[in-house]
This record gives structure tokens, sequence and C-alpha cells, in this order.
């Protein structure tokens, strides 16, 4: 199930895939709504469907999830305060948006006082969430490679199907949905492979961008394609703050200073 809303206009959607069927629901906010079913064929056809509409909502300046601007401004002002991540996670569940139970269930994963029980039966919820609800936790052609308290910290677009790393636009339109996803609102990573050396440039250019219009503002992209060695840029966003770009080979290991922030145990 997906939630979107336009509080400018005061309206919602919500969409969900049924088997071969694309049910979705608008209205105003705090209304019932009106409630639509479309029939296809198969559970392909009514896949695609889905994702067209949730690209054109997107367009018309829908937003994924519930809002609450002030929530994430008091998490981004001090963002290890476990309690902050509560109080935000509290006010989704009550919303039934499951990006809340997502955020409860890391976020306690993080207590330094759970036991083994405790911790197997909570990643067995974030395993169950992150499996159920896939659509509205993780954008699509994304991988999340580790997980904050139910935000991405670290996210590439994904390698499957292999042909994806032959269209940059694709790739493009991939780093785009994850930067304006809320699950990406604190991401500090993005890791992407193309084809062409020259595609780098197009994804720099994308993060200052998106950072510029008020959206997250990574503080690394790595960028995995054709050439025999390693390459440092950086690149400013509005305000003063770093993008640092690194141009590798794909299979090439990665340099020391990006290896050890990778080689850090996840923390949930």
């Amino acid at each position: 199930m997906v939630y979107l809303e336009r509080p400018d206009i005061n309206r919602f959607i919500v969409l969900e895939r049924r088997a071969s069927n694309v049910r979705s629901v608008a209205g105003r906010l705090g209304e019932a709504g009106r409630e639509r079913v479309e029939r296809f064929d198969d559970v392909e056809q009514a896949e695609r469907c889905l994702w067209r509409r949730l690209r054109n909502l997107r367009h018309r300046g829908y937003q994924l999830g519930r809002q609450e601007p002030s929530m994430i401004a008091s998490i981004a002002a001090k963002p290890d305060d476990m309690g902050r991540y509560l109080v935000y996670g509290d006010w989704l569940l009550q919303a039934q948006d499951p990006r809340g139970e997502l955020i409860v269930t890391q976020a306690r994963m993080a207590a330094p006082s759970l036991d083994e029980a405790q911790r197997l039966q909570l990643e067995g919820k974030q395993a169950e969430l992150l499996r159920h609800e896939r659509a509205l936790l993780v954008p699509r052609d994304v991988v999340i490679t580790r997980w904050r308290c139910g935000f991405a910290q670290h996210a590439a677009t994904a390698p499957e199907p292999s042909e994806l790393v032959h269209d940059v636009t694709r790739v493009l339109a991939a780093a785009r949905w994850m930067l304006r996803h809320p699950t990406a609102r604190f991401i500090e990573r993005v890791d992407v492979e193309v084809a062409r050396e020259s595609a780098a440039a197009l994804f720099a250019a994308l993060l200052v961008a998106e950072g510029a219009a008020g959206g997250p503002r990574p503080r690394l992209l790595v960028v995995r394609t054709s050439v025999s060695r390693w390459l440092r840029q950086q690149h400013d966003y509005p305000g003063g703050e770093t993008l640092d770009v690194y141009i590798g080979p794909r299979e090439g290991e990665l340099p020391g200073e990006i290896a050890a922030t990778t080689a850090r145990p996840d923390n949930p």
C-alpha cells in the first residue's frame, strides 16, 4: 500500500496492488475517500500501472507518506536522540503509515539493553515490514544498504536487471525517485553504476539540485563505471556543504576513506 498526499490542496490518494488488480482510494484529507479498482490480465500489467500512477502523482506534486515537517526538523537537529524517532514513528503509526512501524522497530533495535530473544523478534519484524511494504519503504530500482531508525543512510541504484547500467535515463530516474522518497530524508551516501564515466557529472548535478530544492544532501556519491582507477571530485551545495564524488572501476576495491565508513557495522 502506498499513501500520497498534497496538503496544499487538501487531497490524498492510496494505491495498492492486490494480485492483478490495482485499488485506489482518493479524497479530501480527513475523509474516507472514494474507492476504485482497476483489473488487469496479469500481475505484471498491474505492477506497471501502479508505478506509472506513482510517477504521475509525484509529477503533480503529491508527496509520499504523511508529512510532519516539524518532527523531521526535530530529528535533523539532534539525530542521535532516539526519543525523537520514536515520537515521529508513533505519529506515523497513528496515521496507519507503515513507515512508523519500521522507525519504531529499528529505533528499539538500537537499544543497548536488548537481549538476544528481543533482537531476533525485532529483526523478524523488520524483515516482514520490508517484504510486505516495500513500495512505501524502499524506492523502485533501489537497494538500501544501511538503515538507521527507519531512514536510509546508504542506498544504491539496483544492479538488477543488468541492462539498468546502460540506461542512464532510468538510473537517473531511480536516483531522483530515491532522493524524493521520505525514507531517504537523511541519506548520507548514494552509489550508482553506469556505462560511461561522463554520466557521473549528471548524478552529481542531480544531488546538488535536489539538495538546493530542500531535499536531502548526501555527503558521498560513488559512481562505478568503465574506468581503471579511482578519481575524486568535489561539488558544493548552496550554503557551503560539500558533496564528495568518487568515480571508480566496477570491480575495483573502494578507496580506504570510503571503505572505512562502509566497514562499520550497520546501525539500524
